[in-house]
């Protein structure tokens, strides 16, 4: 899955200390929180294990380190004074019959659905391109 169009998250460019950070929200209710956590705290544990690097024809490239600030938040705490300086997703656990056999979840603009059978599987959250 893929964020087609770059809107499900903020970027934060620090150029002093050459790192990028991805921050977003997702706001899940009871059913879909404990999954939500889980994903978010897997790609915050990706902070600094990805690189974007800028060549550059004049001289030498610049390599940013990446680093993630994501946060699962429950939809019935969710604080709009809070929360409004980093885009809003949705992520839910849905029925496994609301997907199709072939897929284990997906991801349009800023909503996140995933199968009832799959909310814990690590694996599957690992493949899981929430961004």
């Amino acid at each position: 899955m893929v964020d087609p169009d770059g809107n499900q998250y903020d970027l934060a460019i620090n150029h002093d200390d050459k790192t990028i950070i991805v921050k977003a929200y997702y706001l899940a209710d009871e059913r879909s929180y404990e999954s939500a956590v889980q994903a978010v705290n897997y790609w915050n544990g990706q902070s600094d294990k990805y690189s974007y690097v800028v060549k550059n024809n004049n001289g030498p490239e610049m390599r940013y380190k990446v680093k993630f600030e994501l946060e699962a938040v429950k939809q019935n705490e969710f604080d709009l004074d809070k929360h409004k300086s980093t885009n809003t997703n949705i992520y839910r656990v849905v029925d496994d019959n609301n997907l199709s056999s072939d897929r284990n979840g997906e991801s349009y603009i800023n909503s996140i659905r995933v199968k009832e059978s799959r909310k814990k599987n690590q694996l599957e959250l690992m493949r899981l391109d929430i961004l």
